[in-house]
């Protein structure tokens, strides 16, 4: 990965991935979460792991067939872990 090897590209990397925990942050608070910062950093992670599968694999209509149904699944057993 790029990002590891320069300087410049890991503190961009840093400043998205942070960006991308705030929001993510933000919107589990918002429907339960009650560690909403830990429950973002592992959502944006897996995240990022689905995307780059996808770079390798083309999946054709990955959104709707992989996308949208793994993040859901990692979604709603973070708020239920958290319930139960």
């Amino acid at each position: 990965m790029p990002p590891a090897r320069r300087p410049a590209l890991r503190d961009l990397s840093r400043t998205w991935t942070d960006g991308y925990v705030g929001l993510a942050a933000t919107m589990l608070a918002a429907v339960g979460s009650v560690r909403p910062e830990a429950d973002a950093r592992l959502l944006v992670a897996a995240l990022d792991g689905l995307l780059l599968d996808q770079l390798a694999r083309d999946v054709p209509d990955f959104e709707a067939t992989v996308l949208r149904p793994a993040l859901e699944r990692l979604i709603g057993a973070l708020l239920a872990t958290e319930a139960g």
